[in-house]
């Protein structure tokens, strides 16, 4: 017997067999005998559960996605540039017993170079300490021996008068000769070999880019703040 139930999507089958009954009588004269052999097979039940067999499924319905505009805003950020913190140079010029030579002269030279850097790493270990000392720049060097004139560049706010920077100078150059520490090949024989100058405009714009800026030939007291112009 065959039964199909469908429900949904799911299929069920039963199959039921049941085997062959026999009995067989045998007679023999003198003597009957009976032999009943009753065979019943087993019942075999195959339940088969097929989900979604040839069940119709319903119809699927892809939905749709639109997705929103991206919007991007650009903020443009303007940014106020800080002013340059005010400077104080102190004009200085150091006398080293040397040979000058013309190609001194040219700062593009080899020889110029090269003894700017000797000379702008010397002084700088004497001006370190010294408040508000930044760098030094070498302007140019002159005959009479050799002469390097040179500007030390301080932080206004720090600094001290010229004459007080110039005693901490001879001071810590003083030492440092008796000691043997500064470079004896500048050929610096005593801290008097050091002192205060002023710039000539050519000097000065050196140090400015701008020989205008300023009116004050900058020595002693005098301070230069080099400022641009308003713009429009």
């Amino acid at each position: 017997t065959g039964v199909a139930a469908t429900e949904g999507p799911t299929t069920t089958v039963v199959t039921s067999t049941e085997g062959p009954t026999t009995t067989g009588v045998t007679t023999t004269e003198g003597l009957t005998t009976t032999g009943v052999a009753a065979t019943e097979g087993p019942t075999t039940t195959v339940v088969t559960s097929t989900a979604g067999g040839d069940t119709t499924k319903p119809p699927t319905t892809a939905a749709s996605t639109t997705k929103a505009p991206t919007t991007i805003t650009t903020t443009t950020m303007t940014t106020v540039p800080r002013p340059e913190p005010e400077r104080k140079i102190v004009p200085m010029v150091l006398t080293m017993e040397r040979v000058f030579t013309p190609a001194l002269e040219n700062n593009a030279s080899p020889e110029f170079l090269q003894l700017s850097a000797v000379v702008t790493e010397s002084l700088t270990v004497i001006y370190i300490g010294i408040p508000g000392f930044l760098k030094i720049i070498i302007l140019r060097f002159v005959p009479g021996s050799v002469k390097a004139r040179y500007v030390a560049v301080f932080a206004a706010d720090e600094a001290q008068s010229d004459s007080t920077i110039q005693e901490y100078v001879r001071q810590n150059l003083t030492d440092a000769i008796d000691a043997g520490t500064f470079n004896s090949t500048l050929n610096v024989t005593s801290g008097r070999a050091h002192e205060l100058t002023t710039l000539t405009p050519d000097e000065l714009k050196q140090v400015t880019s701008n020989s205008t800026f300023c009116t004050l030939r900058c020595g002693e007291g005098g301070r230069c703040v080099v400022t641009e112009k308003y713009p429009g």
